[in-house]
Protein backbone atom coordinates (compact mmCIF):
# COMPACT_ATOMS: atom_id res chain seq x y z
CA UNK A 1 0.00 0.00 0.00
CA UNK A 2 0.56 3.63 -0.60
CA UNK A 3 0.66 6.73 1.73
CA UNK A 4 -3.08 7.68 2.08
CA UNK A 5 -2.00 11.10 2.25
CA UNK A 6 -3.24 11.26 6.50
CA UNK A 7 -0.87 12.80 9.00
CA UNK A 8 -1.34 10.91 11.46
CA UNK A 9 0.31 13.71 14.05
CA UNK A 10 -1.95 16.46 12.35
CA UNK A 11 -4.92 14.24 11.27
CA UNK A 12 -6.04 17.88 9.80
CA UNK A 13 -3.74 18.36 7.24
CA UNK A 14 -3.14 16.45 3.88
CA UNK A 15 -0.45 15.80 1.55
CA UNK A 16 -0.62 14.18 -1.94
CA UNK A 17 -4.37 13.03 -1.48
CA UNK A 18 -7.62 15.11 -1.93
CA UNK A 19 -10.59 14.10 0.00
CA UNK A 20 -13.88 16.37 0.84
CA UNK A 21 -13.71 15.50 4.47
CA UNK A 22 -14.87 18.65 7.10
CA UNK A 23 -12.38 18.39 9.52
CA UNK A 24 -9.49 19.19 6.84
CA UNK A 25 -8.15 22.60 7.42
CA UNK A 26 -5.02 22.08 4.70
CA UNK A 27 -3.93 20.05 1.94
CA UNK A 28 -0.57 19.76 0.25
CA UNK A 29 0.28 18.99 -3.46
CA UNK A 30 4.15 17.94 -3.48
CA UNK A 31 4.48 17.85 -7.09
CA UNK A 32 3.08 17.80 -10.34
CA UNK A 33 2.46 14.24 -11.36
CA UNK A 34 -0.05 12.50 -12.25
CA UNK A 35 -0.08 9.92 -9.24
CA UNK A 36 0.00 12.56 -6.39
CA UNK A 37 -2.96 14.02 -7.92
CA UNK A 38 -5.44 12.00 -6.62
CA UNK A 39 -9.31 12.99 -5.81
CA UNK A 40 -7.63 17.31 -6.89
CA UNK A 41 -8.81 17.57 -10.78
CA UNK A 42 -12.07 19.03 -10.47
CA UNK A 43 -12.69 18.71 -6.46
CA UNK A 44 -14.89 21.14 -4.50
CA UNK A 45 -12.24 21.13 -1.25
CA UNK A 46 -13.20 23.04 1.69
CA UNK A 47 -9.46 23.75 2.19
CA UNK A 48 -7.22 25.54 0.58
CA UNK A 49 -4.34 23.31 -1.57
CA UNK A 50 -0.39 24.42 -1.00
CA UNK A 51 1.89 24.19 -3.28
CA UNK A 52 4.84 25.41 -4.68
CA UNK A 53 4.58 28.43 -7.22
CA UNK A 54 6.00 26.12 -10.10
CA UNK A 55 3.26 23.21 -9.63
CA UNK A 56 0.66 25.84 -9.77
CA UNK A 57 2.06 26.59 -13.09
CA UNK A 58 2.10 23.65 -13.99
CA UNK A 59 -0.91 22.25 -13.56
CA UNK A 60 -2.97 25.18 -14.66
CA UNK A 61 -0.97 25.35 -17.90
CA UNK A 62 -0.89 21.88 -18.21
CA UNK A 63 -0.20 20.03 -21.84
CA UNK A 64 -3.54 17.83 -21.25
CA UNK A 65 -6.65 19.87 -21.75
CA UNK A 66 -8.72 17.99 -19.67
CA UNK A 67 -6.62 18.17 -16.77
CA UNK A 68 -5.94 21.70 -17.41
CA UNK A 69 -9.68 22.63 -17.31
CA UNK A 70 -10.31 20.87 -14.36
CA UNK A 71 -7.93 22.55 -12.76
CA UNK A 72 -8.97 25.96 -13.54
CA UNK A 73 -11.95 25.02 -11.07
CA UNK A 74 -9.62 24.67 -8.14
CA UNK A 75 -9.55 28.30 -7.19
CA UNK A 76 -7.95 27.60 -3.43
CA UNK A 77 -4.90 26.87 -5.16
CA UNK A 78 -2.42 28.81 -3.05
CA UNK A 79 1.40 29.28 -4.72
CA UNK A 80 4.09 29.09 -1.71
CA UNK A 81 7.58 29.93 -1.75
CA UNK A 82 10.20 27.87 -0.87
CA UNK A 83 11.49 28.10 3.12
CA UNK A 84 8.78 30.16 4.04
CA UNK A 85 5.88 29.06 6.73
CA UNK A 86 2.36 29.23 5.83
CA UNK A 87 0.54 29.04 9.47
CA UNK A 88 -2.25 26.92 9.81
CA UNK A 89 -5.11 27.28 12.59
CA UNK A 90 -6.84 23.89 13.89
CA UNK A 91 -10.16 23.62 15.15
CA UNK A 92 -8.52 22.83 18.65
CA UNK A 93 -7.51 26.07 18.53
CA UNK A 94 -3.88 25.12 18.50
CA UNK A 95 -2.00 26.49 15.05
CA UNK A 96 0.87 24.77 13.08
CA UNK A 97 3.55 25.71 10.71
CA UNK A 98 4.20 24.30 7.51
CA UNK A 99 7.15 24.98 5.30
CA UNK A 100 8.03 23.85 1.97
CA UNK A 101 11.42 22.46 1.39
CA UNK A 102 12.86 21.65 -1.99
CA UNK A 103 12.76 17.72 -2.92
CA UNK A 104 14.78 18.23 -6.40
CA UNK A 105 12.56 15.31 -7.67
CA UNK A 106 11.34 17.52 -10.42
CA UNK A 107 10.72 20.89 -11.04
CA UNK A 108 8.64 22.52 -8.27
CA UNK A 109 8.49 19.31 -6.45
CA UNK A 110 8.68 19.91 -2.44
CA UNK A 111 8.96 18.61 0.99
CA UNK A 112 6.29 19.48 3.77
CA UNK A 113 7.84 20.30 6.79
CA UNK A 114 5.04 20.59 9.73
CA UNK A 115 5.70 21.76 13.21
CA UNK A 116 3.07 22.21 15.97
CA UNK A 117 2.30 21.05 19.21
CA UNK A 118 2.71 17.00 18.26
CA UNK A 119 6.43 17.78 17.13
CA UNK A 120 7.99 18.60 13.85
CA UNK A 121 6.95 16.21 10.93
CA UNK A 122 8.35 15.52 7.53
CA UNK A 123 6.74 14.40 4.75
CA UNK A 124 8.91 14.18 1.82
CA UNK A 125 6.80 13.76 -1.50
CA UNK A 126 8.90 11.74 -3.88
CA UNK A 127 12.23 13.32 -3.53
CA UNK A 128 15.99 12.95 -4.38
CA UNK A 129 18.80 14.11 -2.38
CA UNK A 130 22.32 13.09 -3.48
CA UNK A 131 25.09 13.47 -0.93
CA UNK A 132 25.73 16.95 -1.21
CA UNK A 133 21.95 17.89 -1.74
CA UNK A 134 21.53 16.25 1.46
CA UNK A 135 24.70 17.98 2.87
CA UNK A 136 22.54 21.24 1.47
CA UNK A 137 18.91 20.04 3.29
CA UNK A 138 20.55 20.36 6.97
CA UNK A 139 22.28 23.43 6.73
CA UNK A 140 18.52 24.87 5.62
CA UNK A 141 17.33 27.68 8.80
CA UNK A 142 14.53 25.06 9.88
CA UNK A 143 16.66 22.36 10.40
CA UNK A 144 19.69 24.51 12.39
CA UNK A 145 19.85 22.82 15.53
CA UNK A 146 17.92 19.90 15.12
CA UNK A 147 20.21 17.56 16.49
CA UNK A 148 20.44 19.88 19.44
CA UNK A 149 17.56 19.43 21.44
CA UNK A 150 14.02 17.20 21.36
CA UNK A 151 12.11 20.61 20.00
CA UNK A 152 14.02 20.65 16.93
CA UNK A 153 14.31 16.97 16.34
CA UNK A 154 12.02 15.02 13.45
CA UNK A 155 9.38 13.51 15.11
CA UNK A 156 8.01 11.29 12.33
CA UNK A 157 10.12 10.99 8.86
CA UNK A 158 7.09 9.69 6.10
CA UNK A 159 9.72 9.03 3.04
CA UNK A 160 9.72 8.68 -0.36
CA UNK A 161 10.27 4.49 -0.35
CA UNK A 162 10.06 3.94 -4.08
CA UNK A 163 13.44 2.22 -4.61
CA UNK A 164 13.90 1.22 -0.51
CA UNK A 165 15.01 -2.75 -1.92
CA UNK A 166 18.78 -3.64 -2.19
CA UNK A 167 17.92 -4.37 -5.59
CA UNK A 168 18.31 -0.36 -5.90
CA UNK A 169 20.89 -0.01 -2.81
CA UNK A 170 22.98 2.32 -5.37
CA UNK A 171 22.17 4.44 -8.43
CA UNK A 172 24.26 6.43 -10.23
CA UNK A 173 23.37 10.37 -9.27
CA UNK A 174 22.08 12.32 -12.12
CA UNK A 175 25.09 14.06 -12.77
CA UNK A 176 26.64 10.69 -13.70
CA UNK A 177 23.67 9.62 -15.66
CA UNK A 178 24.18 13.18 -18.15
CA UNK A 179 27.49 12.14 -18.52
CA UNK A 180 26.70 8.75 -19.80
CA UNK A 181 24.08 10.20 -22.23
CA UNK A 182 26.67 12.60 -23.25
CA UNK A 183 29.23 10.41 -23.82
CA UNK A 184 26.56 7.88 -25.99
CA UNK A 185 26.20 10.60 -28.14
CA UNK A 186 29.50 11.17 -28.82
CA UNK A 187 29.59 7.26 -30.07
CA UNK A 188 27.19 7.58 -32.82
CA UNK A 189 28.75 10.46 -34.92
CA UNK A 190 26.75 9.20 -37.74
CA UNK A 191 23.16 10.20 -35.55
CA UNK A 192 21.86 13.63 -37.41
CA UNK A 193 19.55 13.55 -34.59
CA UNK A 194 18.48 12.35 -31.58
CA UNK A 195 15.01 11.75 -30.08
CA UNK A 196 14.88 12.08 -26.23
CA UNK A 197 12.33 9.64 -25.12
CA UNK A 198 12.30 11.92 -21.89
CA UNK A 199 9.25 14.01 -21.74
CA UNK A 200 8.09 14.11 -17.97
CA UNK A 201 8.82 16.66 -15.75
CA UNK A 202 12.21 15.82 -14.01
CA UNK A 203 14.62 15.02 -17.02
CA UNK A 204 14.66 19.17 -17.99
CA UNK A 205 18.20 18.35 -16.47
CA UNK A 206 19.30 16.12 -19.05
CA UNK A 207 17.53 18.67 -21.88
CA UNK A 208 19.87 21.48 -20.42
CA UNK A 209 22.84 19.43 -19.97
CA UNK A 210 22.67 18.61 -23.65
CA UNK A 211 21.96 21.96 -24.79
CA UNK A 212 24.91 23.55 -23.21
CA UNK A 213 27.77 20.69 -24.02
CA UNK A 214 26.56 20.62 -27.97
CA UNK A 215 25.79 23.97 -27.84
CA UNK A 216 22.09 23.49 -29.91
CA UNK A 217 18.38 23.95 -28.70
CA UNK A 218 16.15 21.52 -27.27
CA UNK A 219 12.74 20.71 -29.68
CA UNK A 220 9.24 20.33 -27.73
CA UNK A 221 6.39 20.95 -29.24
CA UNK A 222 4.63 24.40 -29.11
CA UNK A 223 2.35 23.76 -26.22
CA UNK A 224 5.17 22.64 -24.19
CA UNK A 225 7.51 25.96 -25.01
CA UNK A 226 4.70 27.85 -24.05
CA UNK A 227 4.41 25.76 -20.79
CA UNK A 228 8.18 26.28 -20.35
CA UNK A 229 8.15 30.28 -21.03
CA UNK A 230 4.94 30.70 -18.76
CA UNK A 231 7.57 29.06 -15.82
CA UNK A 232 10.24 31.84 -16.83
CA UNK A 233 7.99 34.00 -15.08
CA UNK A 234 7.62 32.63 -12.01
CA UNK A 235 9.44 35.10 -9.18
CA UNK A 236 10.78 31.56 -7.29
CA UNK A 237 11.93 29.35 -9.67
CA UNK A 238 15.07 28.92 -9.15
CA UNK A 239 15.58 27.67 -5.99
CA UNK A 240 15.98 24.26 -6.40
CA UNK A 241 17.93 22.15 -9.08
CA UNK A 242 16.51 22.89 -12.04
CA UNK A 243 16.21 25.91 -12.36
CA UNK A 244 12.61 26.31 -13.72
CA UNK A 245 12.93 30.16 -14.79
CA UNK A 246 15.18 29.26 -17.39
CA UNK A 247 14.71 26.24 -18.94
CA UNK A 248 12.71 27.93 -21.66
CA UNK A 249 16.23 29.31 -22.63
CA UNK A 250 17.04 26.15 -23.90
CA UNK A 251 13.97 25.32 -25.84
CA UNK A 252 13.09 26.01 -29.19
CA UNK A 253 9.49 24.65 -31.61
CA UNK A 254 11.77 25.09 -34.66
CA UNK A 255 12.67 22.20 -35.88
CA UNK A 256 15.94 23.51 -37.83
CA UNK A 257 17.16 24.90 -34.82
CA UNK A 258 17.68 21.53 -32.88
CA UNK A 259 19.66 18.61 -32.90
CA UNK A 260 17.77 16.92 -30.11
CA UNK A 261 14.20 16.54 -30.05
CA UNK A 262 12.15 15.52 -26.98
CA UNK A 263 8.90 15.97 -28.91
CA UNK A 264 7.55 13.94 -32.91
CA UNK A 265 7.93 16.18 -35.45
CA UNK A 266 8.58 15.54 -39.17
CA UNK A 267 12.24 15.87 -39.05
CA UNK A 268 12.45 13.24 -36.10
CA UNK A 269 10.55 10.90 -39.15
CA UNK A 270 13.15 11.74 -41.96
CA UNK A 271 15.91 10.62 -39.63
CA UNK A 272 14.47 7.56 -38.91
CA UNK A 273 13.73 6.69 -42.63
CA UNK A 274 17.32 7.32 -43.57
CA UNK A 275 18.92 5.73 -39.98
CA UNK A 276 20.54 8.40 -38.78
CA UNK A 277 18.08 8.61 -36.06
CA UNK A 278 19.38 8.32 -32.20
CA UNK A 279 16.64 7.35 -29.54
CA UNK A 280 17.87 7.58 -25.74
CA UNK A 281 15.73 6.44 -23.00
CA UNK A 282 16.47 7.42 -19.78
CA UNK A 283 14.78 5.55 -17.21
CA UNK A 284 14.96 3.44 -13.79
CA UNK A 285 12.68 0.68 -13.66
CA UNK A 286 13.69 -0.79 -16.88
CA UNK A 287 17.07 -1.99 -14.80
CA UNK A 288 15.07 -3.83 -12.03
CA UNK A 289 16.11 -7.13 -11.22
CA UNK A 290 12.49 -8.64 -11.32
CA UNK A 291 12.07 -7.81 -14.20
CA UNK A 292 15.37 -8.47 -15.94
CA UNK A 293 14.94 -11.76 -17.28
CA UNK A 294 11.77 -11.05 -18.94
CA UNK A 295 12.47 -7.50 -20.72
CA UNK A 296 15.91 -7.47 -21.08
CA UNK A 297 17.13 -10.89 -23.40
CA UNK A 298 17.32 -8.00 -26.26
CA UNK A 299 19.59 -5.82 -24.40
CA UNK A 300 23.31 -5.35 -23.79
CA UNK A 301 25.75 -3.22 -22.22
CA UNK A 302 26.82 -0.20 -24.99
CA UNK A 303 30.34 -1.18 -26.67
CA UNK A 304 32.68 1.95 -25.96
CA UNK A 305 30.55 3.30 -23.42
CA UNK A 306 33.17 4.12 -19.84
CA UNK A 307 29.74 3.74 -18.05
CA UNK A 308 27.54 0.19 -16.47
CA UNK A 309 24.25 1.41 -17.00
CA UNK A 310 23.65 2.39 -20.47
CA UNK A 311 22.28 -0.79 -22.37
CA UNK A 312 21.79 -1.03 -26.26
CA UNK A 313 19.50 -2.59 -28.06
CA UNK A 314 20.77 -5.90 -30.24
CA UNK A 315 17.85 -5.25 -32.77
CA UNK A 316 18.03 -1.77 -33.05
CA UNK A 317 21.50 -0.43 -32.46
CA UNK A 318 20.46 3.09 -32.75
CA UNK A 319 17.91 2.35 -29.58
CA UNK A 320 19.94 2.91 -25.88
CA UNK A 321 18.64 3.14 -22.17
CA UNK A 322 20.86 4.94 -19.50
CA UNK A 323 19.76 4.43 -15.83
CA UNK A 324 18.59 7.47 -14.82
CA UNK A 325 16.88 7.77 -11.72
CA UNK A 326 14.49 10.87 -9.83
CA UNK A 327 14.07 8.54 -6.38
CA UNK A 328 16.96 8.17 -4.34
CA UNK A 329 18.49 5.00 -3.56
CA UNK A 330 18.14 2.40 -0.60
CA UNK A 331 21.95 3.64 0.17
CA UNK A 332 20.91 6.97 -0.01
CA UNK A 333 17.63 7.11 2.14
CA UNK A 334 18.89 4.94 4.96
CA UNK A 335 22.13 8.01 4.77
CA UNK A 336 19.53 10.76 4.95
CA UNK A 337 17.69 8.95 7.53
CA UNK A 338 20.54 8.69 9.61
CA UNK A 339 21.87 12.46 8.72
CA UNK A 340 18.35 13.79 10.47
CA UNK A 341 17.66 11.04 12.98
CA UNK A 342 13.98 11.20 13.47
CA UNK A 343 11.92 9.50 16.09
CA UNK A 344 9.66 7.70 13.77
CA UNK A 345 10.33 6.05 10.25
CA UNK A 346 6.94 5.35 7.67
CA UNK A 347 7.97 4.19 4.43
CA UNK A 348 5.16 6.07 2.45
CA UNK A 349 5.33 3.19 -0.55
CA UNK A 350 4.79 -0.34 0.21
CA UNK A 351 3.56 -3.52 -1.23
CA UNK A 352 1.03 -5.27 0.62
CA UNK A 353 1.84 -8.49 -0.60
CA UNK A 354 5.56 -8.50 1.15
CA UNK A 355 8.15 -9.00 -1.41
CA UNK A 356 11.26 -6.88 -1.94
CA UNK A 357 9.27 -3.42 -1.00
CA UNK A 358 6.90 -4.86 1.72
CA UNK A 359 6.71 -3.06 4.34
CA UNK A 360 8.63 -5.66 7.11
CA UNK A 361 11.31 -5.74 4.46
CA UNK A 362 11.49 -1.98 4.24
CA UNK A 363 11.79 -1.45 7.89
CA UNK A 364 14.19 -3.93 8.04
CA UNK A 365 16.80 -1.59 6.81
CA UNK A 366 15.58 1.47 9.49
CA UNK A 367 16.39 -0.56 12.54
CA UNK A 368 18.20 2.41 13.64
CA UNK A 369 15.46 4.49 14.26
CA UNK A 370 14.40 5.22 17.88
CA UNK A 371 11.09 3.97 17.56
CA UNK A 372 8.73 1.55 18.79
CA UNK A 373 6.85 1.67 15.37
CA UNK A 374 7.55 -1.41 13.65
CA UNK A 375 4.67 -2.45 10.74
CA UNK A 376 2.04 0.61 10.80
CA UNK A 377 1.90 4.11 10.60
CA UNK A 378 1.96 6.28 14.00
CA UNK A 379 -1.59 6.15 14.49
CA UNK A 380 -1.66 9.74 16.11
CA UNK A 381 0.57 12.23 18.41
CA UNK A 382 -1.33 11.61 21.25
CA UNK A 383 -0.33 8.07 21.64
CA UNK A 384 3.38 8.67 22.00
CA UNK A 385 3.02 11.80 24.16
CA UNK A 386 4.04 10.31 27.22
CA UNK A 387 7.01 8.49 25.68
CA UNK A 388 7.94 11.64 23.23
CA UNK A 389 11.15 12.18 25.27
CA UNK A 390 12.68 8.57 25.51
CA UNK A 391 11.44 8.65 21.32
CA UNK A 392 13.59 11.67 20.94
CA UNK A 393 16.74 9.86 22.96
CA UNK A 394 18.79 8.86 20.41
CA UNK A 395 21.28 5.76 21.37
CA UNK A 396 24.91 6.80 23.05
CA UNK A 397 26.46 5.67 19.88
CA UNK A 398 24.72 8.52 17.70
CA UNK A 399 24.97 10.88 20.71
CA UNK A 400 28.87 10.71 19.76
CA UNK A 401 28.64 11.81 16.34
CA UNK A 402 28.82 15.20 15.77
CA UNK A 403 26.82 16.74 12.60
CA UNK A 404 30.12 17.52 11.18
CA UNK A 405 30.73 13.74 11.60
CA UNK A 406 27.49 12.72 9.81
CA UNK A 407 27.99 15.34 7.11
CA UNK A 408 31.46 13.28 6.93
CA UNK A 409 30.05 9.91 6.75
CA UNK A 410 27.47 10.90 4.17
CA UNK A 411 30.01 12.25 1.83
CA UNK A 412 31.99 9.42 2.10
CA UNK A 413 29.19 6.40 1.87
CA UNK A 414 28.92 5.12 -1.76
CA UNK A 415 25.79 6.32 -2.47
CA UNK A 416 25.61 7.18 -6.03
CA UNK A 417 27.97 4.23 -7.47
CA UNK A 418 25.32 1.40 -9.01
CA UNK A 419 25.34 -1.77 -7.78
CA UNK A 420 25.98 -5.00 -9.02
CA UNK A 421 22.50 -6.28 -9.17
CA UNK A 422 21.64 -3.51 -11.36
CA UNK A 423 24.22 -3.11 -13.45
CA UNK A 424 24.80 -6.73 -14.39
CA UNK A 425 21.65 -7.13 -15.92
CA UNK A 426 22.75 -6.74 -20.04
CA UNK A 427 25.04 -8.99 -21.35
CA UNK A 428 28.00 -7.40 -21.91
CA UNK A 429 28.84 -7.22 -26.00
CA UNK A 430 31.02 -10.00 -27.11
Amino acid sequence: MSFDGRVREYPAIAVDCFFCEPHIRAFFLTHSHADHLRGLPGARLGAPVFCSEVTARLLRISEDGRLRQLMQSITRLVPVAFHRSVSIDLDNGDVVQATLLPANHSPGSAMVLIEGSNGRVLCTGDFRLEAHLATQFISYECMLGHLDSAERRITTLYADSTFASPDWSQLPSREESIKAIVEAVGLFPDATCVWLRASTTGYELIWVALAQEFGTKIYVSPARLAKYQSLSKCTLAGEDIFGSDTIAQHLTSNEAEARFFVDDCETIKQALRFGRLLKIQPSAMFWSHETSVIRHTSWRLLHGSTFDFVAQNVHDQMHIRVLFSMHGSLDELVAFTKLIRPARFYPTVASDDGGRLGREQIMGHFGFVSSNMTQDAPETASANVCTQTDQLRPSRAINSESVSQARARFMESKAGRLHPLVRLQCTKPV
